[in-house]
């Protein structure tokens, strides 16, 4: 019975996403960003004065992660936005497998709501391991305008070697007709696709916030 209770519930399961999956196709985004400005999703607020700027959830994910159980939430402050990140749950390489499978899939479940509610929302594309390239492509739109992080990158010659494998790999991929660059630029990448957003986190390190 015990068994036969795992199987059901494990059924159950697959049917929902399957039926998330068939009704939220994400589609291709070709509005390019007019701005280059970045406002992190914990700093959004109804009464915000800068929204001429894009939404980013390259932050910590216990900064955000919480708030996504709820996303219509958020819907109609994400609408007023220039432009949304999609979601960016880790993936870090020191995680089990089925837990990075598990955060691609909601970072994904996430961009076709928000998309299908009329939220500007461009995919985020990440990666882990060789192992995630092909699950992490899956489901993205191809010749879309895409977003790609590089933070944490430079800080090992195995994550910058990951890191540009995966880049090559989702290039060659989805075929994206231009790039949201957040983070270090990384040699090998292609710049001439890219435009790169401006790095708050980065600027408070090297300035201390005063430029």
């Amino acid at each position: 019975k015990l068994m036969i209770a795992i199987g059901a519930g494990l059924a159950g399961v697959l049917l929902i996403v399957f039926i998330i999956l068939y009704f939220s196709v994400i589609r291709p985004n070709n509005i390019i960003p007019m701005v280059s400005d970045t406002t992190p999703f914990d700093r959004i607020t109804s009464k915000s004065s800068n929204r001429e700027s894009i939404v980013i959830f390259y932050i910590n994910d216990d900064r955000f992660a919480n708030r996504l159980t709820h996303p219509w939430d958020y819907t109609a402050v994400l609408q007023q936005y220039e432009g949304v990140i999609a979601p960016d749950l880790s993936m870090y390489i020191d995680m089990d497998y089925p837990e990075r499978l598990s955060n691609n899939y909601w970072n994904k479940v996430l961009t076709a709501y928000w998309q299908n509610r009329g939220v500007n929302i461009y995919p985020n594309v990440s990666w882990s391991l060789p192992d995630s390239y092909e699950y992490c492509a899956a489901g993205w739109p191809r010749r879309s305008v895409i977003a790609i992080n590089s933070m944490g990158v430079l800080k090992e010659s195995f994550s910058q070697a990951i890191w540009l494998d995966g880049y090559n790999y989702m290039i060659n991929a989805l075929e994206p007709t231009c790039i949201l660059r957040y983070g270090p630029k990384i040699f090998g990448e292609d710049e001439s696709r890219s435009i790169y957003l401006e790095n708050k986190q980065l600027n408070l390190l090297r300035y201390g916030g005063k430029r």
